[in-house]
């Protein structure tokens, strides 16, 4: 099964990433264990992956555009080929872009995370601590302080 990922600019919607490989074996989607609380379980997760610049790139800081002190400015969504599926999405993490000084074709780490620590300290609308709400309007409620669907 074959997946692709979007890297796209959340203030004009644009994807800014061409197509671009990965090395192999190194998309790595991961869940960081569990937060509890009333025997409720929030897991948190995080997609780590490169792309690679071509050896006859001969260009330092390829993606430097993607290095942003936004939290949010650049979306990740990780989809099946097949079927456009949707499989995660999250926003790449600000200053983090990292490349290695070498020669020959290289592999620049990245890291989005799913937003759900960006909740810590948010509040919703008074209506949701005073009257009755599904369950699905209040998690719709809280993924969009993610910025996330």
């Amino acid at each position: 099964m074959n997946y692709y990922i979007d890297i796209i600019d959340t203030t004009d919607d644009t994807h800014v990433t061409a197509l671009e490989n990965a090395s192999k074996n190194a998309i790595v989607l991961s869940h960081e264990g569990k937060d509890s609380k009333d025997d409720l379980a929030i897991v948190g997760s995080s997609l780590r992956f490169n792309m690679e610049v071509p050896m006859n790139a001969n260009v330092d800081a390829a993606f430097i555009h993607l290095f942003t002190g936004d939290e949010t400015k650049y979306k990740v969504e990780i989809r099946k080929e097949a079927d456009d599926t949707l499989i995660w999405q999250g926003f790449l993490l600000p200053d983090s872009y990292s490349e290695p000084w070498k020669s020959g074709v290289i592999f620049p780490e990245f890291e989005a995370v799913d937003g759900l620590g960006r909740l810590k300290g948010k509040f919703l609308a008074d209506t949701y601590y005073s009257d009755e709400h599904s369950v699905a309007d209040l998690i719709s409620q809280c993924l969009q302080l993610t910025g996330l669907q």
